[in-house]
């Protein structure tokens, strides 16, 4: 019930978003930044966080605040990538995996931000 915490994974970086698959919550994903290896990168794990594979590595991009699981097709995952440049934003990259986190295609490039997930299939960008 959130009265205890246990670190599961870690990197040298920072963590930014979990997302849980909402038939098999043993499904968990999460988006970070490796700041050692500068990649945006996706983790996953299978198990309730015991063990960890990194399904989506982009060099030289930040992840940015957007991670959803479909809540009605839960292989369907969703995160954005942007290059780090400050001020003006750099057009981000919307990725898209349809097999549970196994590849990543990107689905959309352009100046998303803000972007809002509204189910079943509309991704809103404000």
């Amino acid at each position: 019930d959130g009265i205890t915490w246990e670190a599961r994974y870690s990197i040298a970086g920072q963590m930014v978003r979990v997302g849980v698959n909402p038939d098999d919550p043993t499904q968990v994903f999460a988006s970070g930044q490796n700041s050692v290896s500068d990649l945006a990168e996706v983790y996953r794990s299978l198990n309730s966080g015991v063990d960890w594979d990194t399904g989506l590595s982009v060099p030289g991009e930040d992840i940015q605040d957007f991670l959803q699981v479909h809540p009605l097709e839960p292989n369907r995952i969703f995160v954005t990538t942007r290059p780090p440049d400050c001020c003006p934003p750099d057009p981000a990259s919307l990725w898209r995996s349809d097999d549970g986190g196994d590849t990543w295609n990107i689905i959309s490039t352009g100046y998303l931000f803000n972007l809002y997930f509204a189910a079943p299939d509309s991704i809103y960008s404000i």
